[in-house]
């Protein structure tokens, strides 16, 4: 199910914020695009039904970030050193 479909079926609201007026960043459209969805599932796996899911992308000195959050149990310490390692 893609993730229009889950926010439909579950009542999920989503929302995607930018800082920065103009963010330019050199990157892999293919892996960001893989990362982006990866993220998104994750966050619609662990969100409750009627739940929240936010993107935030940010300027992070000389580098962008992004965030994915949900408002529901979130990832277990062990999934998330498994996929983040090193950077939780």
């Amino acid at each position: 199910m893609i993730h229009k479909e889950y926010t439909i079926a579950q009542f999920i609201s989503r929302s995607v914020r930018c800082e920065e007026e103009n963010l330019t960043m050199s990157i892999d459209a293919v892996k960001m695009r893989q990362v982006m969805n990866d993220s998104m599932s994750d966050a619609f796996e662990y969100a409750h039904d009627k739940g929240e899911i936010n993107a935030h992308v940010n300027r992070e000195e000389v580098n962008g970030g992004i965030c994915v959050a949900e408002n529901g149990q979130g990832m277990i310490v062990n999934v998330r050193t498994r996929i983040f390692v090193g950077k939780v």
